[in-house]
């Protein structure tokens, strides 16, 4: 018996709508998860906190994010698939002049063999008093 393992490329990718936004106001985060393939991604979650200075307000995700942990749970992605979720925080924190958001965020999934990319991109809000 042959066992040919399913493998899933998996990519993310996360920007921010408002790199300066005003204390009291909101910015909105889109996280994006590709799949290259060539298989599907099973049971893909994604970790990814607000940094420092902001508090959740709403997401997209349909009670799939969990904004105590910073879990999203996606479930699959077809091969050549993507997914993406918005989040909204307001600014809560004038103390925190310039949070550089180098996020720790997470990809997993149960698939045999996979390669997971997480395509670092630093984010700077400077929120104005």
């Amino acid at each position: 018996m042959v066992v040919t393992p399913q493998v899933a490329d998996l990519s993310l990718t996360k920007i921010v709508n408002n790199a300066t936004p005003q204390v009291g106001g909101t910015v909105v985060f889109t996280i994006t998860v590709n799949n290259a393939g060539p298989d599907a991604a099973t049971n893909v979650t994604v970790k990814d906190l607000l940094p420092a200075g902001l508090t959740y307000v709403s997401d997209n995700s349909g009670g799939n994010y969990n904004d105590g942990t910073g879990i999203w749970t996606i479930g699959t992605i077809a091969a050549s698939g993507s997914v993406s979720i918005e989040i909204t925080a307001s600014v809560t924190s004038a103390g925190a002049k310039r949070t550089t958001h180098r996020s720790t965020r997470s990809i997993s999934t149960t698939r045999t063999r996979y390669r997971a990319t997480t395509r670092p991109r630093m984010m700077t809000t400077t929120p104005y008093s």
